[in-house]
């Protein structure tokens, strides 16, 4: 229930998690070549992977031992126990927050290798950019812990978006006439900024659905998980259909060399479309009202209620 302990653990398991991502990239194509064609090497690689994961999640369930909570449990049924949480404005903020986040996040992973590929003239090169991106990110996910600490989650989260969008308009604007290695300062510079964001948004959902208890009484965490997540997926498709648009609108047709026209439509989705996006997602964030002070203010106003107003 400590406010600074989520951002803490957060910290921990998004480490991980861009360790996972590293090894699970770096280990993919040398399971697969180790079989004895490629249609073979990527089921094995499925099973490997598969089992992995059934074997890690089944680790958690059988020894992770969570501590009886007070409050009721719903029994408003499905759909009214997830319409619910679209009644606590906090959530909604930090929800259209991250799920904008992940548009414009989204719309620059999946442009990248277009970028190397048509602007840089070298497909190869966009695996060195996001190897920079990610292990930078990872340096600086307890740089964004440490530093919440002390300017608050919601700041760190904005910060780092800003620095991401502000990444993007670099790439767009100078990117294309310099060499790439000014390309992986920029991800370099970038990566600073997604590291903030890795986290933060985790870190500070918990503290909306405390307030959601607070005000009705019941545990209903799931519901709010489960529509985070949809959100998510929300966010990934809005991407693919702003990237489609905006490809397709610009004259892009693949494996060719491109017009200006079309060049011009993948920078477009690199800089000034992701960041356009973020600033959407500062704006909501801005507006979400849950700090330090008043997430204390919340849970002393639970132990309150649940001592009986002793």
């Amino acid at each position: 229930q400590d406010y600074h302990e989520r951002t803490s653990l957060n910290g921990y398991r998004f480490g991980f998690a861009v360790i996972g991502s590293l090894l699970g990239a770096g280990a993919s194509l040398p399971i697969v070549m180790a079989f004895p064609d490629k249609n073979t090497g990527f089921a094995g690689m499925g099973f490997i992977f598969g089992a992995i994961m059934l074997i890690t999640a089944l680790i958690t369930v059988i020894k992770v031992r969570e501590p009886m909570i007070g409050g009721e449990i719903s029994n408003k049924g499905f759909l009214k126990t997830y319409l619910k949480v679209f009644k606590n404005r906090p959530y909604v903020l930090i929800l259209l927050t991250y799920a904008l986040h992940i548009t414009g996040l989204t719309v620059v992973m999946g442009v990248a290798i277009y970028y190397f590929k048509y602007i840089h003239n070298d497909e190869s090169k966009t695996t060195i950019a996001m190897l920079i991106l990610l292990l930078t990110a990872m340096a600086f996910i307890p740089v964004s812990v440490m530093l919440s600490k002390k300017i608050g989650k919601k700041l760190v989260y904005g910060i780092g978006m800003s620095i991401f969008a502000i990444g993007t308009l670099l790439l767009f604007a100078f990117g294309h006439t310099q060499p790439v290695y000014f390309s992986f300062i920029v991800m370099f510079f970038t990566g600073t900024g997604f590291g903030f964001t890795y986290a933060m948004p985790y870190a500070i959902v918990p503290d909306a659905v405390e307030y959601d208890y607070l005000i009705t009484g019941e545990r209903t965490e799931g519901a709010f998980y489960g529509i985070w997540t949809f959100g998510i997926k929300m966010g990934q498709a809005l991407a693919l259909a702003i990237s489609g648009t905006v490809l397709s609108l610009f004259g892009y047709m693949p494996d060719v060399v491109q017009s200006e026209s079309s060049l011009l439509g993948i920078r477009l989705l690199l800089g000034p479309v992701p960041a356009a996006i973020l600033a959407l997602s500062l704006v909501t964030l801005y507006l979400y009202p849950i700090n330090e002070k008043r997430y204390n203010e919340i849970l002393a106003a639970i132990r309150k209620r649940e001592s009986g107003g002793r």
